[in-house]
């Protein structure tokens, strides 16, 4: 960690982004892009970013040999944004790049109140996403639950939204574990 600030909060962001995982990465603007294959990440912070330089004998880097810490000073009221994408939807890689970078966030702020932050981002992919720390996430205009809902649903395992447990199943195979009462069953 950094130096905290006043409210015990580092005077940073951050974000994972392994340079040497990708394939091919680009930055432009504000969005740092990746490609993997026919797989494509784009990430934008609303503070400029630079990277986190590790000294890897000294420090722990996880066997990453280009920088992979993205950094945003500032303090912790910054915005991310992530947008995935493939080959198969966006075509080239550099059509998806152009894609993002001409869809640029935007932020606005209330004054006096640092919860009154308001982010509308018109996806490539997505089309209009909006979120507000008072109001809801809305995608093309209508209303996402952010609550009750599984925080991860599948045909294999479902992670609930607010609960340290899991369930997994497979081919008849069933695996549930309860991180709160310390219990794991298989059957």
């Amino acid at each position: 960690g950094g130096v905290t600030g006043p409210s015990g909060y580092e005077t940073y962001t951050h974000a994972f982004f392994p340079q040497d995982r990708f394939d091919e990465v680009t930055h432009v603007g504000n969005w740092w892009c990746g490609r993997k294959g026919s797989g494509y990440v784009a990430l934008w912070s609303e503070h400029a970013t630079t990277w986190r330089v590790y000294d890897a004998a000294t420090e722990a880097t996880g066997g990453h040999t280009l920088p992979f810490d993205l950094i945003a000073e500032g303090g912790p009221n910054n915005v991310w944004v992530c947008e995935v994408g493939r080959a198969a939807d966006h075509g080239t890689y550099t059509a998806f790049v152009a894609a993002v970078n001409a869809a640029t966030p935007t932020i606005t702020r209330d004054a006096g109140d640092p919860l009154g932050v308001r982010v509308r981002y018109v996806s490539p992919t997505e089309g209009e996403l909006a979120f507000s720390a008072y109001g809801s996430f809305a995608v093309g205009g209508v209303d996402t639950p952010l609550r009750d809902h599984p925080r991860h649903s599948s045909p294999w395992a479902e992670q609930c939204a607010e609960g340290p447990w899991f369930d997994i199943n497979d081919g008849g195979s069933r695996l549930v574990v309860d991180l709160a009462a310390g219990t794991r069953s298989v059957s």
